[in-house]
């Protein structure tokens, strides 16, 4: 048998689970965590950012992961509850709680239904601001004559071209970027 550690493919969520397994996919948040900090660091001008739909596409992935990360801390609160019930559940010494397992699990089930509630507490943040960027999106302009906004038309064939110069601004926009519809107001 071999030390190595298959590589963990969090796609195939029916398993197989391990203990090892589960404590990988935990610290694969922390690690998804840190990227996200760098590729959306202002001060390299965001580099995993292009616009803002980006953000917006960003943000409803942390909120699903929010909602996610709730389902995790009941659950992981019953794990506790059902080793308790064994009644060979044990502390080590020095911790809190060492010579009562009862209470030092629903210390343990407390904290994680309050980190339960922070992450709705996320969500409902999230969806609030995702009301906002979800509308977003970057103003076409002219390069040639620095028209912006105002003078940008759409084409029928979803072409933008500068109403003052007749320049093409940009081709029609891919499907992955939000564009307002033309009866929106944003």
């Amino acid at each position: 048998m071999s030390d190595s550690v298959e590589p963990l493919d969090v796609t195939q969520v029916d398993g197989p689970h391990s203990p090892e397994r589960t404590a990988a996919a935990a610290r694969l948040i922390a690690d998804a965590v840190r990227f996200l900090n760098y590729a959306t660091l202002p001060a390299s001008n965001a580099p995993g950012i292009s616009y803002a739909g980006d953000v917006d596409d960003v943000l409803g992935s942390i909120h699903g992961a929010a909602g996610g990360l709730q389902q995790t801390f009941g659950q992981l609160a019953e794990c506790l509850r059902d080793d308790l019930a064994t009644g060979r559940l044990r502390m080590a010494r020095g911790r809190p709680n060492a010579d009562d397992p009862a209470a030092a699990v629903e210390y343990a089930s407390a904290g994680l239904a309050e980190a339960a509630r922070i992450c709705g507490g996320l969500r409902m943040a999230l969806e609030m601001v995702r009301r906002t960027t979800a509308g977003m999106y970057l103003e076409e302009s002219c390069a040639g004559c620095d028209e912006r906004g105002a003078g940008i038309r759409q084409q029928p064939n979803g072409d933008l071209v500068c109403g003052e110069c007749g320049r093409m601004v940009s081709s029609a926009a891919p499907e992955d970027v939000a564009r307002p519809a033309a009866s929106e107001e944003v």
